[in-house]
């Protein structure tokens, strides 16, 4: 069995606490074991292990692309301060990690890759995702209802730990490719893509 293979079957929790830690981000070994501090520094390396586990369409999908892999942050400060600690370190599909926060009302301008929406931006999901309607951009959020209102990834809480929905069709519809790696842990809400096996 690999060590990516055994990563796999470890709880997505765990999972992307591990990657933290491999990423040079001990303080999370140090964070209480409740609270919102390692709630966000978990939420952040999900995005971060979401991102090595979809394909985006070429020139964006170019491993060692000069073009940087783009995350914008709406309403998540400390997420999107976690996750820009993991992208000084760290690189995504060989390309730089640059993380972008905003406000929900605030316009989205520019190239991104992926799209993460705080639950304080319920109210700007509709917008957000109307603003990047196909583009190749995976929508992650820890808001209400996310995959039922056109967003591809929603993160929820479960039986103390953060696990996830994928929305296959909005993928589709982003023309992204979702891993098999990364379906195993996910609850898939709709329909089937193909994907790697």
């Amino acid at each position: 069995m690999t060590r990516l293979s055994s990563l796999v079957r470890l709880p997505i929790a765990r999972l992307c606490v591990a990657s933290l830690l491999a990423c040079g981000a001990a303080a999370v070994a140090s964070a209480p074991a409740q609270g919102i501090v390692l709630d966000e520094r978990v939420k952040a390396a999900m995005l971060y292990q979401f991102a090595r586990f979809v394909e985006w369409p070429a020139p964006r999908s170019a491993t060692g692309s000069s073009m940087p892999f783009v995350v914008v942050v709406v309403d998540a400060d400390g997420i999107g301060r976690h996750l820009s600690q993991i992208a000084a370190a760290q690189a995504a599909s060989g390309r730089r990690f640059v993380v972008k926060r905003l406000r929900g009302t605030e316009d989205l301008t520019g190239a991104l890759d992926l799209l993460f929406i705080g639950a304080a931006g319920h109210g700007a999901v509709p917008a957000l995702l109307r603003s990047i309607d196909g583009a190749a951009v995976l929508t992650v959020s820890d808001t209400r209802d996310f995959v039922q209102r056109g967003g591809i990834i929603a993160l929820r809480e479960n039986r103390e730990r953060v696990a996830f929905d994928i929305s296959l069709a909005n993928a589709r519809r982003a023309n992204l490719r979702i891993s098999s790696k990364l379906l195993s842990l996910a609850n898939v809400v709709d329909g089937r893509l193909e994907v790697d096996r």
